[in-house]
């Protein structure tokens, strides 16, 4: 039970922060990289849409790496070591044929298979105790679906890099409201992130 808590907690921290902001950067890459790069660069904008997949992949990879030191199973993390092979191979071999893109693809897929290795190998170890966060994940795709409206509507009229910053912080706060009422942490793991870090989490309430 304590495990689950752990590995339920940290997937929630990662869909509240990382989550929506992965989603963001990909629906604007070509406004970030006109405003904040150069409008010549956007042949890029590809790139930085498999690299987005990526890190959300490879974030959630993260959600293991606790789990495992606390059950003293660091074999699985020197055995994950051959992805870290696999990516280097497939980044010299790819990039021959595709480029950047042969990059991108080649870290894309390395952090899903050490996703599904990770995935895969605590639920040998520990029983049906983990399981993929579906529920959290379809809860944050719903609170952030106020954002992805303003954000398909609004990136229309995005012409400087100000236009940009504004479409950020608004998409920040109505995550942050919908999150508020649609509850993702449940009252316990809300009362232990306030113990850990001394502060009243007064804007994500917590489920019963």
């Amino acid at each position: 039970d304590t495990l689950k808590f752990f590995y339920d907690l940290m997937n929630k921290v990662f869909l509240l922060i990382s989550f929506p902001f992965y989603l963001t950067i990909g629906i604007l890459a070509k406004e970030i990289v006109t405003y904040v790069f150069a409008a010549k660069y956007l042949s890029a904008v590809p790139i930085v849409y498999i690299f987005v997949a990526s890190y959300i992949i490879g974030d959630m990879v993260y959600t293991f790496r606790p789990i495992i030191n606390v059950l003293e199973k660091t074999e699985l993390l020197f055995l994950s070591s051959i992805f870290s092979a696999y990516n280097l191979v497939m980044d010299i071999v790819l990039i021959k044929h595709l480029g950047l893109i042969g990059v991108a693809i080649a870290t894309g897929s390395a952090a899903v298979l050490q996703y599904l290795y990770f995935f895969t190998a605590l639920r040998v170890v520990s029983g049906p105790v983990f399981h993929f966060p579906f529920k959290t994940i379809f809860k944050s795709v719903l609170n952030f679906c106020p954002s992805l409206a303003f954000l398909f509507i609004y990136r229309k009229s995005i012409d400087s890099i100000w236009q940009l910053l504004f479409a950020f912080a608004v998409t920040v706060t109505l995550y942050l409201l919908f999150s508020y009422y649609n509850r993702i942490f449940t009252r316990e793991e809300l009362d232990f992130l306030k113990a850990q870090l001394g502060r009243n989490f007064q804007f994500i309430r917590g489920s019963k």
